[in-house]
């Protein structure tokens, strides 16, 4: 798989990859698909050649850097990240935000009225109908979302071993992440716990 979206953060001591949190991204979008596209495509199309994308998309990744800003400064964030392991504590980010958005789908129908896959099944919709023919430097990146089913995966821990597995290979390291999953078994009360103070949180920023 290209890596599109691999990035890190200099000097935080912790792996950074563009977001992985993609279910919280798009659920905290307004209900548009330009704006859902901008807020997942963020770390895919950089610099220049974000300036000739629709007012909408724009709008989105804007979106999605506020969401990225709060969330790493967060004491919240901090604290979850400090459960991870030492020896895994440099890919800390990652994993938090790929296990918070496990605890989005558990806790989905307390922040939105439509069912989960209902949601999922509507965005790959609209992606499907929009990307081809309007963003097509996109189209592979949302074509692996789909295909692969990454939105569906979050809500099982089979599902986020396999994330991390997918993870692994953007990472060009096969399988380096795979057994981090025990960091989510072995946490889980308090992560969920911290999932569960922080996010109210981010969706009132993130809408504000």
């Amino acid at each position: 798989m290209v890596d599109f979206w691999v990035k890190n953060t200099a000097g935080s001591g912790n792996s950074r990859m563009g977001a992985m949190n993609w279910l919280a991204h798009l659920h905290l979008s307004q209900p548009d698909v330009e704006f859902r596209l901008g807020n997942v495509i963020a770390d895919v199309i950089k610099g220049e050649a974000r300036n000739s994308l629709a007012p909408g998309i724009q709008l989105g990744i804007a979106c999605h850097h506020r969401i990225d800003n709060f969330t790493d400064a967060h004491d919240i964030f901090k604290h979850s990240r400090q459960c991870i392991s030492i020896s895994h504590r440099k890919f800390a980010s990652i994993l938090i935000d790929i296990f918070y958005d496990h605890f989005l789908s558990l806790h989905w129908l307390e922040y939105c009225a439509t069912p989960l896959n209902d949601f999922i099944d509507e965005v790959y919709r609209s992606f499907d109908d929009y990307v081809p023919a309007h963003l097509p430097q996109a189209e592979r990146f949302v074509r692996y979302m789909i295909d692969q089913d990454w939105l569906r995966e979050y809500q099982t821990l089979d599902g986020i071993e396999r994330t991390l597995t997918r993870v692994s290979h953007r990472l060009k390291r096969p399988g380096l992440l795979t057994p981090m999953v025990a960091e989510l078994r072995d946490n889980y009360t308090d992560l969920d716990k911290d999932f569960c103070a922080f996010y109210p949180q981010l969706r009132a920023h993130a809408t504000t």
